[in-house]
């Protein structure tokens, strides 16, 4: 994920991955302080009321991970960057 992405993109996000994402984690920055960023649950349709504040660690950047069966990584990628941001991406 580019640094940062909007808080109100997040959960209608989440909302939007197909049902085939059983699981879902972002760690994301949302600009409010460099030293924190925020992880971000969905499990089955549930999205967790609020994120869990983390302390920033340079080695870890901000990232999506995605559990489920027979899962499609471009539509995923698709509906990223339509619903969070179009310069997302899936690393090199």
């Amino acid at each position: 994920f580019p640094q940062p992405i909007e808080s109100s993109r997040v959960a209608n996000w989440l909302e939007r991955l197909p049902e085939s994402v059983i699981r879902a984690k972002a760690l994301i920055s949302l600009g409010e302080g460099a030293e924190h960023r925020y992880l971000y649950e969905r499990v089955g349709q549930v999205i967790s009321p609020s994120p869990i504040s983390m302390r920033a660690v340079a080695k870890v950047p901000c990232s999506g991970i995605f559990i489920g069966a027979e899962l499609d990584p471009e539509d995923i990628l698709r509906i990223t960057q339509k619903h969070l941001h179009p310069d997302c991406h899936f690393p090199e």
